[in-house]
């Protein structure tokens, strides 16, 4: 029997490190963490163990995990705002846009002329959404919705929120213009966060296109329906 403990006594010494099997194709996993202790060769095998994790449930936060914060991901998340911006601004709150109502709106030509300008500020707000998304290292889909959101919120306060402060605009126009921005960051945060942790991003990718693709074609059917 002493024989048998001293062999499982050098056999453990052997062993270090960590075990983990995850299932890729599930949300649940099964993470087995040994560390062993080799330094105290008369302890007791079962002393050297510093710690046995059985772990079952979602990824754990930034296992496996790609970049948010890469053009692929940026860019389409970037396209998706767009959308999302011509089905409201374009469409559902087209009539808000009117001059006789927000006497501080620029007139059509001029406004048309600084829409890229606005598009352009999507761009660095996604790219800052990616890399924030990366430095907190979330775990799921919904977590990045909900950092997307209150990005929306925060933005929408300090830039809406703040010119209707010294600018003639209605209450009206201002929560449609701060729906509009939640709605951009959240969706955009959601679209990062699937592309840190999806498998296939090309694919991804296309969907999240078409989709843009449908919004802003709705937004101008809707915008022909008002006309």
């Amino acid at each position: 029997m002493s024989g048998q403990i001293a062999h499982g006594n050098r056999r453990a010494e052997q062993v270090t490190g960590l075990l983990v099997a995850v299932d890729r194709q599930s949300r649940d996993e099964l993470v087995l963490l040994s560390t062993i202790d080799e330094r105290d060769e008369a302890a007791d095998p079962a002393s050297r163990v510093r710690q046995l994790k059985l772990v079952t449930g979602p990824r754990q936060a930034g296992e496996m995990a790609k970049r948010a914060f890469a053009v692929r991901p940026v860019l389409t998340a970037w396209v998706l705002t767009v959308g999302i911006d011509l089905f409201f601004n374009a469409g559902v709150f087209m009539p808000l846009f009117d001059q006789e109502r927000e006497s501080s709106l620029l007139p059509d030509e001029l406004l048309f002329r600084r829409i890229p300008v606005a598009y352009l500020s999507l761009l660095v707000g996604a790219a800052a959404l990616g890399w924030l998304i990366d430095k907190i290292d979330i775990s799921e889909v919904r977590q990045g919705v909900i950092v997307g959101g209150i990005s929306g919120v925060v933005l929408s306060l300090m830039g809406l929120v703040s010119l209707w402060t010294a600018i003639d605009m209605t209450g009206i126009f201002v929560m449609a213009g701060s729906l509009v921005v939640i709605a951009e960051f959240a969706s955009a945060g959601g679209v990062l966060q699937a592309f840190r942790l999806g498998p296939h991003p090309a694919r991804l990718a296309r969907r999240i296109l078409l989709a843009a693709l449908l919004a802003g074609i709705a937004g101008i059917a809707i915008q022909n329906l008002q006309a």
